[in-house]
């Protein structure tokens, strides 16, 4: 009965810094709720076929306003609890695992894969990048593997401010990203400080219609800008300004490291929407209106 019992936000929303309205807290709130489920899928995943078999989220969605215990809220609309647990659930992916310091790559296909490049990088907040580990390996079906030790290295460098943990899978052989993961680090005293100051990120967005329907936001961020962290994309009414319901993205609440790039592909009902445009906000990046070309 102890995993039913409420559990409010308190002091894991104050480390991000004091919410001064209820738009810092409703912001707070999602980086809260996009962590906690990408935690609970990728602790699963960290220990499938050996703890678990496979996992059951009790609840997706609340009949009523609420900001928490919920992947879409009562209006359809997608949060980041979603999104962390999208990214948890990857069938070949990569993880760190923050109590034992290890960077952990699970292939949960049943065939092995060919040779993968594994690399972590760290990203001061400022955007000054570190190489922390690369290496060329295949990975074996169905089981999650350590893969390196990073020890104190990412505290170390975490600690006066707080930094980014950026993993990825690189299939070398198709020079294609099969995965991408981005994790934000506390400084030594558990609190996000370095987020609370970040400059602008340089992030360029473009928009385009694939077909009826369907639409492809390009969010590019610029090689010598921090981190674009935690950008939200929307879709809104051209004139209205209003968010269209219900639309499916295929990623959302992005994090994109310097000289990087994220596709996101958006599906609505266009017959009923009418003329739409994107709206996307970030932490660190102001909020636009992007037309669609």
């Amino acid at each position: 009965w102890e995993y039913h019992r409420y559990m409010g936000y308190d002091s894991i929303i104050e480390a991000y810094g004091h919410a001064g309205n209820i738009e810092d807290f409703a912001r707070n709130a999602q980086l809260v709720n996009y962590d906690q489920y990408r935690a609970v899928t990728e602790g699963a995943t960290a220990k499938m076929w050996d703890w678990y078999t496979g996992i059951i989220i009790w609840k997706t969605q609340n009949p009523w306003t609420a900001m928490r215990g919920q992947m879409y809220d009562c209006y359809l609309g997608p949060n980041a609890g979603l999104f962390g647990t999208k990214e948890g659930c990857k069938p070949v992916h990569v993880m760190y695992d923050p109590v034992k310091k290890t960077v952990i790559a699970a292939n949960n296909l049943f065939r092995p894969s060919g040779r993968l490049l594994i690399a972590a990088r760290a990203y001061t907040m400022a955007g000054k990048e570190l190489l922390l580990f690369s290496k060329s390996m295949p990975l074996p079906a169905a089981k999650s593997n350590i893969i390196c030790q990073l020890g104190g290295l990412v505290d170390s460098i975490a600690a006066k401010e707080g930094a980014f943990l950026y993993l990825s899978i690189t299939d070398s052989a198709a020079d294609t990203l099969v995965d991408e993961n981005t994790y934000w680090l506390a400084d030594s005293s558990g609190q996000y400080s370095g987020l609370q100051k970040m400059a602008k990120a340089a992030a360029t967005i473009t928009a385009k219609k694939l077909a009826y329907g369907v639409i492809e936001v390009l969010i590019s961020n610029a090689p010598a800008s921090p981190v674009a962290f935690f950008n939200k994309v929307t879709l809104v009414g051209a004139a209205t300004k209003k968010r269209v319901l219900p639309v499916f993205y295929t990623d959302n609440y992005i994090t994109i490291p310097p000289g990087r790039q994220r596709r996101v592909i958006v599906e609505y009902d266009a017959g009923k929407a009418g003329p739409v445009a994107i709206s996307i906000e970030g932490w660190n990046c102001d909020k636009r209106i992007i037309n669609v070309e």
